[in-house]
């Protein structure tokens, strides 16, 4: 809630956004999941482009790794910062250790979602399976995602980050829609 201390991520802009459809659809006589149904493959670009800006500011980083892939980011960048206060860094360095381009994981993510909702699109059965398929498969890949990255300061729930705790929440909720829409 302390948005000037920072707090905007995904899972809440994904949270606060699913409560402000809900409230909007309510009020406009609209379907909910037929519209989350139409709405969910724009989170998968928006997924692709905004990771990209991560990728451009350095925050969101990986875990220091020295992989043909791996990247670096300049003096006063996020990971930088962060490696220095680690002590991972000698004081004349001018550039981070060499980290997974986690932001780049997230961008594909986002390509690998927007595939699969195109393919649920085709031989879905009811409104919202598409949401479903996107709410459960952002939360696998993203908690694969947390193992990589080392930008700490999101803090932990028990052994699993605050995004893996809110990946698997969410898993389980789509879960549980989904066998409640076969259901119906």
């Amino acid at each position: 809630f302390k948005v000037w201390q920072g707090g905007l991520v995904a899972y809440g802009g994904l949270l606060g956004g699913i409560v402000g459809a809900l409230v909007f659809c309510r009020l406009k006589g609209i379907r909910l999941l037929a519209w989350a149904d139409c709405a969910v493959p724009s989170l998968c670009t928006g997924l692709m482009i905004t990771r990209i800006g991560c990728l451009l500011y350095g925050c969101d980083f990986g875990k220091p790794f020295d992989g043909k892939w791996s990247i670096i980011f300049p003096a006063g960048s996020p990971a930088f910062n962060q490696q220095r206060v680690e002590g991972l860094l000698p004081p004349s360095a001018t550039h981070s250790l060499p980290v997974h381009p986690a932001q780049l994981y997230e961008s594909l993510n986002g390509l690998l979602l927007f595939g699969l909702l195109m393919l649920v699109r085709r031989y879905r059965k009811f409104s919202g399976e598409m949401f479903v398929a996107f709410t459960m498969g952002y939360a696998v890949l993203r908690y694969y995602v947390e193992d990589l990255r080392a930008d700490g300061q999101r803090g932990n729930v028990g052994p699993l980050t605050t995004s893996q705790f809110i990946g698997v929440t969410t898993f389980l909720a789509g879960a549980a829609l989904l066998a409640w829409l076969y259901s119906r």
